[in-house]
């Protein structure tokens, strides 16, 4: 399991901050912290999916710990990470990391150090026994059906939204940015195209 403090942060959390160390909606780790403006910090995907619930059910966004109101647009602009941060999730991450395809052709998604470790274990498992060829994951709050055979995630439920997923082994260069779009919906920020 990924520890906080090895965990790059966004922007709007300070290094040496006092994040807290459990994430009050997924009770582990916080990964990714998120500060909401009552700073209370959250994962940032736990938050996200908290929000997108509370907007369609037509409640008003609030921190679900202490119920301070959180402006409407808080989440809506894609959150970014900085390029030197994403080189330090490669240094945090387990050796084998997994991706998903972008919408953008060539550009792929790193899940998150959670679910990487997630995958990789039930991966090991597959290979160890084919009958075990899909796995459950969760990104954020939403179910996601990975099939090893096809190498594809998808939404469960929605078999129209199919992904290609893609395993690379730790020796992988840690700075190939211009294959990947960022971390589990996180943007890196940089000059460059990625």
């Amino acid at each position: 399991m990924a520890q906080t403090q090895n965990v790059p942060q966004l922007p709007d959390v300070p290094q040496n901050s006092n994040v807290a160390q459990q994430c009050g909606i997924c009770r582990e780790d916080i990964v990714i912290p998120k500060e909401l403006p009552c700073k209370h910090n959250y994962c940032f995907l736990c938050i996200k999916a908290y929000f997108d619930l509370c907007q369609h059910n037509g409640e008003p966004l609030q921190c679900p710990t202490c119920k301070s109101s959180v402006p409407n647009n808080f989440l809506r602009e894609p959150a970014r990470i900085d390029l030197n941060m994403w080189r330090q999730y490669f240094v945090h991450t387990p050796t084998v990391r997994w991706y998903y395809s972008s919408r953008e052709q060539n550009k792929w998604w790193a899940y998150d150090p959670k679910n990487c470790e997630f995958i990789e274990r039930r991966y090991q498992e597959f290979r160890n026994d084919d009958r075990l060829s899909v796995c459950r994951i969760f990104i954020a709050t939403d179910p996601f059906i990975i099939d090893f055979v096809n190498m594809t995630q998808n939404p469960k439920d929605l078999n129209n939204l199919v992904r290609d997923i893609r395993r690379c082994s730790g020796d992988s260069d840690p700075n190939e940015t211009v294959l990947t779009k960022g971390i589990a919906g996180l943007i890196i920020k940089t000059d460059d195209p990625i």
